[in-house]
């Protein structure tokens, strides 16, 4: 495996050369979870060293669905892999994290499990951070926040939003300003709803930030998830 270290205001974060292809050609393959962040238990040469805590243990150990998907008891579809990632990049967030498009709660919850165990493991002081994000559709949002309100994760930690992400966004970028570490984005499939809701990011964004697209592809309808560290400006 080749990769390239990458800086992250005190983190190493590793970038694996031989799965960046995968943007060009997304939902050819399904690539494993790798580390981002090469620090503390994430040093470890295979998958059973690389976890973070019990937390990130239990997504790897967690049960499947017949279609591969993580089983997690709330109603979603994430690759394992995906909730491992998702995991570890809310852990090592520096900032609050924006979703678009909640669903059931599935990912909102380990997205919370990460940052509440990453913010109880700072050596360093660090802002009050927290999870937004938003869902179209009504009935999800109250089974979403009852879900969630279920495993302890509430205001302040987790906001739920009820609304359309183009006009949630337009709200927040006053409120909120250039406070969001990690996107999300999984609310619509199609290109022209993604690049709407992009052009409305840099706002939000701090300099250095992760963005995660959870793509379908309609050829057999495999799910795709695309990781992508870089600038608000890309």
């Amino acid at each position: 495996m080749q990769s390239d270290p990458i800086a992250i205001e005190g983190f190493e974060a590793q970038q694996h050369l031989d799965t960046a292809d995968l943007i060009e050609r997304p939902g050819s393959r399904r690539p494993p979870y790798r580390p981002t962040f090469a620090t503390g238990n994430l040093s470890g040469t295979t998958l059973s060293e690389t976890f973070l805590n019990s937390q990130h243990r239990e997504l790897y150990e967690a049960p499947t669905l017949i279609s591969g998907l993580i089983d997690y008891g709330i109603p979603g579809h994430l690759w394992k892999e995906d909730a491992l990632k998702l995991y570890e990049l809310a852990f090592f967030s520096l900032g609050n994290i924006l979703e678009l498009g909640t669903g059931k709660g599935l990912s909102t919850a380990i997205m919370a499990r990460g940052l509440a165990s990453g913010l109880k493991n700072r050596k360093f002081p660090c802002m009050q951070m927290r999870i937004i994000t938003i869902e179209l559709d009504g009935s999800s949002v109250l089974e979403a926040r009852e879900r969630l309100q279920s495993i302890g994760f509430e205001e302040p930690l987790v906001t739920v939003l009820q609304g359309d992400a183009v006009d949630k966004l337009l709200e927040l970028i006053p409120r909120c300003g250039r406070s969001f570490d990690l996107v999300f984005v999984d609310f619509s499939h199609t290109e022209d709803d993604v690049a709407a809701v992009c052009r409305l990011l840099p706002p939000l964004l701090r300099l250095a930030v992760s963005f995660c697209f959870m793509i379908l592809m309609m050829q057999g309808m495999q799910i795709q998830t695309i990781w992508i560290m870089g600038y608000p400006q890309a």
